[in-house]
């Protein structure tokens, strides 16, 4: 488990050729240091991701191996996030708001966060969102499994409880498996995402999403909500989440 061993961020060379978007993250951080991360915290590496995005500077790579992390991993600058070579680590959020939040939210005007890859993992049992991206830009969610998330979700009553006061009219889903909010120029490229209430959703709670690129996505099984949906929802109380988050 080397700390300095350089990887691929996709375990797919078919993704990296046919796409070409990961590639331009490992361009962009070649000089970036690398953080492991293993469950033991074992020669040198982390033992939560969460711990290593915190010791992480914008442009850093964190290499996660093999093993099942039970947190929510909140990213709040540029960094690359991704599976280790051969590992497909599990991110466990049990009781938790989300497995991965790609936050944008700043504690002053703008919003944003850019240049973001998470890359490999399989996310599950979040409350909410398995992954959720929120004001991002050139944010890549990318070979990431994404599964049994929305668990607050009541749908006798329609209603999340619990449920941060950005994300609104969610009626029969809790942001469903990989949602982006408020995003631009950013990719959700060959992911599964199956048994959330719905599968991939784009809204616009904390600013416009455009210029967006969803494909090579597999979405199954996602029994209360769509596939893959682009709506339109009412703006998100920002200045109230910002102080709860």
């Amino acid at each position: 488990m080397s700390q300095n061993k350089r990887i691929t961020p996709a375990h797919s060379k078919r993704h990296i050729i046919g796409i070409g978007l990961l590639s331009l993250f490992a361009a962009s951080t070649l000089t970036a240091a690398t953080i492991c991360v293993n469950p033991g915290g074992t020669s040198g590496c982390k033992s939560t991701i969460s711990a290593a995005v915190a010791a992480a500077s914008p442009g850093d790579v964190i290499q996660v191996w093999q093993g099942t992390y039970k947190e929510a991993v909140v990213i709040t600058k540029a960094l690359s996030l991704v599976a280790a070579e051969g590992s497909h680590p599990t991110i466990d959020a049990t009781g938790l708001p989300n497995g991965i939040f790609v936050n944008g939210f700043t504690t002053a005007p703008p919003l944003g966060i850019s240049n973001v890859l998470v890359s490999g993992f399989k996310v599950e049992n979040a409350n909410f969102e398995g992954i959720l991206v929120v004001s991002g830009s050139n944010v890549t969610i990318a070979d990431n499994h994404v599964l049994n998330n929305d668990k607050a979700l009541d749908i006798d009553n329609g209603t999340c409880p619990g449920q941060p006061p950005f994300e609104t009219n969610e009626g029969d889903d809790c942001g469903e498996g990989i949602h982006l909010m408020g995003s631009n120029h950013s990719s959700v490229v060959h992911n599964e995402s199956e048994k959330n209430s719905g599968g991939i959703l784009i809204t616009d709670e904390t600013g416009t999403s455009n210029n967006n690129l969803i494909t090579g996505n597999s979405v199954h099984d996602n029994p209360y909500d769509c596939g893959i949906t682009l709506a339109s929802h009412p703006p998100g109380q920002c200045e109230v989440a910002l102080r709860r988050i």
